[in-house]
């Protein structure tokens, strides 16, 4: 009985958490296209966009307690994933400005698709006929997209 229970709740928990996640995903990428079009330095604004986030994930942390102190050897791998969180919103503002919001929304999309690849040929982890059949969905999706994108241009991709 309180499996009965139990999912549902559950169910709807997760399903909360993901429309926060596309109110937030969404929200930041309009915002990021307005500073693209508008701030003369937009990386000044990628720099208080990263230690926005470091210093919110800390203040969140503060009653859960689970972020453990910084090591050395934790630098490189630290270093790295900022590397790339860092490129990630860079390239997010290039992008803005040479293309529409629903063109970046989708590009994001692919982002499944390039995880699932790189699984593939780094981890070496199969890919299931349900997630090649999803994958493959999104990826249609995305092209018939591009496709029928009057203001898409090549600039805008890279």
């Amino acid at each position: 009985f309180c499996i009965l229970i139990a999912l549902p709740c559950l169910a709807m928990h997760t399903a909360i958490w993901f429309a926060c996640h596309a109110v937030v995903s969404s929200t930041l990428t309009l915002l990021n296209k307005q500073v693209a079009e508008t701030v003369d330095f937009p990386w000044v604004v990628v720099l208080l966009q990263c230690s926005g986030s470091a210093i919110i994930a800390m203040l969140m942390d503060i009653p859960i307690g689970s972020v453990k102190p910084i090591r050395r050897e934790h630098l490189p791998a630290s270093v790295l994933i900022s590397f790339q969180f860092t490129m990630c919103l860079v390239s997010s503002i290039s992008g803005l400005h040479r293309v529409h919001v629903p063109m970046a929304v989708v590009g994001r999309n692919l982002t499944p698709f390039v995880t699932a690849l790189l699984e593939l040929v780094v981890l070496q982890t199969p890919l299931s006929s349900k997630t090649l059949l999803a994958l493959g969905i999104g990826l249609i999706g995305g092209v018939v997209y591009l496709l029928g994108d009057s203001n898409a241009n090549f600039e805008g991709f890279l």
